[in-house]
Order: structure tokens, then C-alpha cells, then sequence
């Protein structure tokens, strides 16, 4: 098969749609339980890996006055996941549970600013840009109010 016929839109590597789950791109039915526990296995190694990976850049670059870990996560994780999306459109490398595994899991607990990078990127690429501007701002703009919202709520009630 060649690449065309095996593209998987960014957004179907993520979560799960009705169209995904129709196409049998993400499991489903009798066998939730064990995209839970894919998605859990790999969740609790990206996790992992990235305290491992923010607190030795933090160690190594000995400058705690920016967040030089998150960027070095974020980033990584974005070159990652886009490789390898790449793989996994072009080779049919990853099997439906390898998928959840490595792209929600892992990737998801390693940097979620990974998944919003490949999906943007997706967008782009199948010529949605208004969708991907969108994206882009309602991700910026909702995340900088939900985390001042949180703040001032934990403050209200004497956090």
C-alpha cells in the first residue's frame, strides 16, 4: 500500500472518534478495558521519563529562572511523535494497541503539548488552516485562563 491510501489523520492517533473507532483504528467495545490499561502502562513511563528528562536538564543547566525542562520535553516529545506519525502513516508500523500505547500513553504522559503539535501540524497539512488557527488559540488562550482560574479559586478558598 502506498503512503495515500494508509494516512492516518493526526487527530485519530490521539483520541478516539466515531470515525476512528468505526474504522478500527482505536479498540473498542469488550476490549476498553485493555486500551485502559495500554494507556496506563504507557502513561506511567512517559511520566517517568519526563521527570527523569526535566530534572537532568535542570541539573545540567543549573538555571532554575526558566522552565528550560518543560521546553526540552515539549520539544522532544513533539519531534518524537512527529517521526514517528510519520512511521506509522507511511509503514503501517503500529498495530491499534501499539498506537494507544506509544502515542496516547507514553507520548500523552511524556508531553501532552505533543499530541496538540501533531494534531495542529494535521490540520495544517490537510489544508484546514482556519481549524488549525483555532486550535492554536483556544489552546493557548483556554489553557493560560483555566490555569489563572484555578490559581484564583485555590486562593478564594485560602490555598
Amino acid at each position: 500500500m502506498g503512503f495515500a491510501s494508509q494516512t492516518i489523520r493526526g487527530s485519530e492517533l490521539m483520541t478516539p472518534t466515531s470515525q476512528t473507532r468505526s474504522r478500527g483504528l482505536f479498540l473498542g467495545g469488550s476490549q476498553t478495558m485493555l486500551g485502559i490499561i495500554l494507556v496506563g502502562i504507557g502513561s506511567f513511563f512517559g511520566g517517568a521519563l519526563r521527570y527523569l528528562v526535566s530534572t537532568w536538564v535542570y541539573h545540567v543547566l543549573d538555571s532554575p529562572w526558566f522552565p528550560y525542562g518543560t521546553l526540552i520535553v515539549n520539544v522532544l516529545g513533539c519531534f518524537v511523535i512527529g517521526f514517528l506519525a510519520r512511521l506509522a502513516e507511511s509503514r503501517a508500523a503500529f498495530t491499534p494497541e501499539m498506537r494507544l500505547c506509544v502515542f496516547v500513553g507514553v507520548l500523552g504522559g511524556f508531553t501532552t503539548f505533543s499530541s496538540f503539535a501533531l494534531e495542529t501540524f494535521s490540520l495544517i497539512r490537510d489544508t484546514e488552516q482556519m481549524a488549525a488557527l483555532v486550535n492554536i488559540g483556544l489552546q493557548f488562550l483556554l489553557g493560560l485562563l483555566a490555569v489563572w482560574v484555578g490559581n484564583m479559586l485555590a486562593h478564594a478558598i485560602g490555598g
